[in-house]
């Protein structure tokens, strides 16, 4: 096997969803993420989300695409993964976390662990009710639910989505001693960080970590901004939906540009609906605890705090409640004005609204036009203690730069 160092470590983070995914794949897009003297190879601008699909491809046809626009496809990564010199090769893709384990392992055997010495698959795990109301946050945000809580919970439960035992227990058969599963609870992280963690436990144990200055890439909104995000994306429904997901983020990145609120009042669970939760998912945290999270068993701990912690009511979210009625009328006609701009340019907005989320993450605005996210060679982001590092060359030109990366 080619490459400067003997022990080469591949490291496939799968998330789950909601577990501060966005935070680690921002850290190593970005350089920010530093790992004692070690050399970290992620081959990315933002995630590797898109593998998802590229995995299902191949499973399918057999056959593995050569190239395109998205990313670096399976067979560039190989040799990536062959020619690179690094310590540890990074891959985070949260969209992961509902694959086939055997699938999942076929493709990584096939383009992946030939190249390395060593491997693991790492994932976060969210309590059952803090996930439920974490996502239903994120839903509202990118305009994909517009029900209460309750309702959301119900949706949830009838996908089977956070049963976590038996989807775990897959990942953990398929990987033994490759596989390691953390809970996503602060008092339980090493330092009650997430970065810290993930490095003590996917990398190695031991090493000194930092993480340099830089936004949070995904903060909570308020419920008053909430409200305010779901009237607009109501307004918007008739938008494609990568569209509204554009506009979810660019909102979200605008409310941490304005500074603090006078009224910012946490998003929580109601009582009876927290009870609900706990009663849906007891014996699934009592089977992990038993099981996968043994050492730190806190699952049910975790279930028990939801209730303990609820509110008496279900919040309202219905934008009346937060603003006058010509408030209310004065937003509906700037939507309507914005929704006009909107409905015959809505591709070049999505590539204007990605390009300017890539600008705020790396610090500097693509060069090679709208459709670029990224490029070979090392950074030069403004973002403050960013080491140099390489990026992946994404965008119109990109063949030709990763040809002079991967030496072909």
């Amino acid at each position: 096997m080619p490459g400067h160092n003997s022990r080469r470590k591949l490291v496939f983070h799968i998330g789950h969803h909601k577990t501060g995914t966005t935070t680690s794949q921002y850290g190593f897009a970005t350089g920010r993420i530093d790992v004692a003297d070690k050399k970290i190879l992620y081959p990315a601008t933002m995630s590797h989300n898109y593998l998802a699909r590229e995995f299902a491809r191949y499973i399918e046809s057999g056959h593995a695409t050569e190239s395109f626009e998205t990313g670096p496809s399976l067979p560039e990564i190989s040799r990536l993964l062959a020619r690179e010199d690094y310590d540890y090769a990074v891959f985070s893709a949260e969209d992961f976390e509902g694959a086939n384990p055997a699938e999942f392992g076929k493709v990584l055997d096939r383009f992946f662990v030939p190249n390395v010495t060593d491997h693991t698959v790492m994932c976060y795990v969210r309590p059952h009710a803090a996930r439920i109301l974490s996502s239903f946050a994120e839903m509202t945000k990118l305009g994909a639910t517009d029900g209460s809580v309750k309702a959301f919970h119900q949706q949830i439960e009838r996908t089977q989505r956070l049963r976590y035992t038996q989807k775990l227990g897959r990942w953990q058969t398929q990987f033994g001693t490759h596989f390691v599963a953390r809970p996503m609870v602060r008092d339980v992280l090493k330092n009650g960080s997430l970065i810290e963690d993930f490095v003590e436990k996917a990398f190695d144990p031991g090493l000194d970590v930092s993480l340099a200055p830089g936004g949070s890439a995904n903060e909570s909104l308020s419920l008053e901004d909430l409200a305010l995000l779901r009237h607009l994306q109501g307004r918007l429904a008739h938008l494609g939906k990568h569209t509204r997901h554009s506009i979810g983020w660019s909102f979200l990145q605008k409310c941490g540009m304005r500074g603090p609120q006078t009224q910012a009042t946490k998003l929580a669970l109601d009582k009876e609906t927290a009870e609900l939760i706990r009663k849906t998912y007891l014996s699934d945290a009592r089977a992990l605890d038993a099981g996968l999270f043994a050492e730190t068993p806190i699952m049910e701990r975790e279930l028990e705090r939801a209730v303990d912690t609820a509110i008496a009511k279900p919040q309202s979210l219905a934008l009346s409640d937060f603003l006058s009625p010509d408030a209310v009328r004065a937003i509906d006609l700037y939507a309507d004005m914005t929704l006009e701009l909107l409905d015959e340019n809505q591709a070049r907005v999505r590539d204007r609204l990605r390009q300017r989320r890539f600008e705020r993450l790396h610090g500097e605005v693509p060069s090679d036009g709208p459709g670029h996210h990224g490029w070979a060679g090392e950074k030069t982001s403004k973002e403050p203690g960013a080491r140099k590092r390489k990026l992946w060359p994404i965008g119109p030109g990109y063949k030709s730069r990763l040809k002079r990366l991967i030496g072909r």
